[in-house]
Formats: structure tokens, sequence, C-alpha cells
């Protein structure tokens, strides 16, 4: 759990989507937050979790899933 010190409420509300749902691609991600927030906003997210090792993803562009990366 100290992986998750740190983050925002929006960032622990993308990682309890993807918890629940499996994978999602941006736009369904975006559809499903409590508070509307900017594309860009999503993607600086997304990439933040990516990069502490929380998220990954697959697929490209528009095919573009998240998911929960499992140790």
């Amino acid at each position: 759990i100290e992986q998750f010190q740190g983050l925002n409420d929006r960032q622990r509300e993308i990682i309890n989507l993807l918890s629940k749902e499996g994978s999602l691609n941006p736009r369904h991600i975006l559809a499903k937050l409590s508070k509307p927030i900017p594309e860009r906003t999503l993607r600086y997210d997304l990439s933040t979790l990516k990069k502490m090792g929380i998220l990954d993803k697959t697929g490209r562009a528009n095919a573009t899933l998240w998911f929960i990366r499992r140790v």
C-alpha cells in the first residue's frame, strides 16, 4: 500500500475503476469518473500511474486499454 501514497483522489478513483472493471480505454475511464476532467489531465494521470508501476497498457491509439499491473 506504500505504492499508493502521494496519489491524488482522482488517481485513486482511476485505480478503483480499473480494479473493478479489469481494463478500460481512456474514453470509458473519462465517462466513469465522478467529476469531468480534461482528456489531457487523464493522459497525465495514466502516464504517472504507469511510471509508478501501478498501471500498464496494451494496444495503441484508439485501441489502447489500461489495466492494473499485476506484480
